[in-house]
């Protein structure tokens, strides 16, 4: 469709946000005027960092709204994951305003109760799809991201107070 896809390699997300990213976003804006950005980044961050970025592209663009988090969770992983990606994991399903669940389609019914039982204690509040993906539709994605709520107003107040105290990286940064 003639769009131009940036790839942002300059090192961990939680420090590239600050820079790269806005820019990047910036001129999405500029150029192309859409009316919905979806953000999808790679590997192990932390959502409350890209929602902040988010918020502080936001506040200079008229007009431009953080609509919705959404975190996706592979179902047959969500214990180990939680384990092995700690903070960084627990933050994703914390601050997500949808949660969508892959590789439903072959768990049971057990299972599949299980890890949404096990996001439910991290967050009590977001919508959890667990549609099996070939069955899953974009209305019944919009859905899920629309009925947040306030969700995102409350997410919004909770990572602004979370980082009020925020560190940042020096140079050596280990995020991974």
């Amino acid at each position: 469709a003639g769009v131009e896809i940036s790839e942002m390699n300059s090192g961990c997300i939680c420090c590239s946000l600050v820079g790269d990213f806005g820019k990047a976003l910036e001129q999405v804006m500029d150029q192309f005027h859409p009316d919905r950005i979806l953000i999808e980044p790679s590997g192990v961050g932390k959502l409350s960092d890209v929602v902040r970025a988010v918020q502080g592209v936001a506040e200079r663009i008229p007009g431009m709204v953080l609509g919705c988090a959404v975190t996706v969770a592979d179902a047959t992983k969500c214990k180990v994951y939680m384990k092995n990606f700690g903070e960084f994991y627990d933050n994703q399903i914390v601050h997500a305003g949808a949660i969508i669940l892959s590789r439903t389609q072959n768990l049971s019914e057990e299972k599949l109760a299980a890890a949404v039982a096990l996001l439910r204690e991290k967050n009590a509040q977001a919508p959890i799809v667990t549609t099996p993906w070939d069955e899953l539709s974009g209305a019944q994605l919009l859905d899920a991201m629309e009925r947040r709520g306030t969700l995102m107003a409350q997410l919004a107040e909770e990572v602004a107070h979370e980082h009020a105290h925020e560190h940042h990286h020096e140079e050596g940064c280990t995020c991974e």
